[in-house]
């Protein structure tokens, strides 16, 4: 499993502040899985209403080393607490392109 810390982050072509987002990806794989985990993402009821609804969101995304990448993904768990970071848990669906 690679992880690749987000620099960028775009969801439906609208800019997605975060205080911390890393993507996760099988190596060595020709259609690797992965996912990608969003901590204090600026929008969250976007993100509810897709666990809701179980609707896929397309996301476009550069690392800290530069990589582009652009993928489906669904939302698999949203961590909302008072006391604590708000954590976005997505599962890719399909590959994850380069772009």
């Amino acid at each position: 499993m690679a992880t690749k810390r987000l620099l960028h982050l775009k969801l439906d072509r609208h800019p997605l502040g975060f205080r911390r987002a890393h993507i996760e990806r099988d190596a060595g794989k020709a259609s690797a899985g992965w996912g990608l985990i969003v901590e204090s993402p600026s929008e969250v009821e976007c993100f509810r209403q897709h666990l809701k609804s179980g609707t896929s969101m397309s996301f476009n995304m550069v690392t800290v080393e530069g990589d582009r990448w652009a993928g489906e993904a669904a939302v698999a768990s949203l961590s909302d607490a008072l006391d604590a970071a708000t954590l976005v848990l997505l599962c890719g669906l399909g590959p994850l392109r380069s772009a």
